[in-house]
């Protein structure tokens, strides 16, 4: 037999694999369930569709359009840094006086602008995009294209076929949408409200918390980038 190479490269393992789209700072119960998501087989009914974030503030203080989507914007077109944009439509916590939070819906859509005319308000709240996905920061929002994989992902991560990039500027929805959704909801679960609502008396699956700072919204965005950057791996 003869000799085994050692500049043979070894394949990482399909678990090793999974979590490379799983952040290290992430608890080991959070790392078990995204895992146990991740494993299960994608149902054949899964549609393409759009991943949405909705900014929801009280009706007598609401962002207009532009201010709304320099909630994510690049540092060069901002006209108000995010530390003070969030603040300025927060609300402090109830528990901790100090901590300031905005509230986001988060979830999924066939067509996003049928959404901004179903939900300007919900609940008591007025209902503002901030983005849809796929999404690329140098193309217009009314062009989603294909979404490539967030720069922090981990170095040891799959990058996409070659097939795949080369055709990177196709117009194209998330694939398997609702399980990019349901992804998404389970990295976020310690953000989610966990509570009924005033208004309705439902539990809002789609609402979380986030610190009202360029880190926690940042984060956010993080989130949903990198499991639109999995399902564009993973597409059928």
């Amino acid at each position: 037999m003869p000799p085994r190479s050692t500049n043979q490269r070894v394949q990482p393992s399909p678990t090793q694999n999974l979590l490379s789209f799983i952040p290290r700072h992430l608890s080991p119960e959070a790392t078990a369930i995204l895992l146990t998501e991740l494993s299960k087989p994608i149902s054949p009914h899964d549609d393409e569709g759009y991943i949405y974030i909705f900014w929801l503030t009280d009706t007598d203080k609401t962002p207009d359009i532009d201010t709304a989507s320099s909630l994510l914007a690049q540092p060069h077109a901002r006209t108000k840094d995010i530390d003070s944009l969030a603040r300025s439509y927060s609300r402090r916590e109830q528990s901790d006086a100090q901590r300031r939070t905005i509230l986001l819906k988060i979830g999924r859509a066939n067509n996003v602008h049928r959404r901004m005319t179903e939900w300007t308000q919900q609940c008591g709240y007025a209902l503002s995009l901030v983005r849809w996905y796929p999404y690329i920061s140098s193309s217009p929002q009314s062009s989603p294209r294909r979404e490539n994989p967030p720069t922090h992902l981990r170095p040891d991560s799959v990058r996409p076929p070659m097939a795949m990039r080369s055709s990177s500027d196709q117009i194209r929805k998330v694939p398997h949408v609702h399980r990019v959704e349901r992804l998404i909801h389970l990295e976020l679960a310690d953000k989610r409200v966990k509570r009924n609502c005033d208004a309705c008396g439902k539990e809002h699956r789609e609402w979380f918390q986030i610190e009202a700072t360029e880190r926690g919204v940042k984060a956010v965005d993080d989130v949903v980038r990198r499991w639109t950057a999995w399902a564009e791996q993973h597409q059928k």
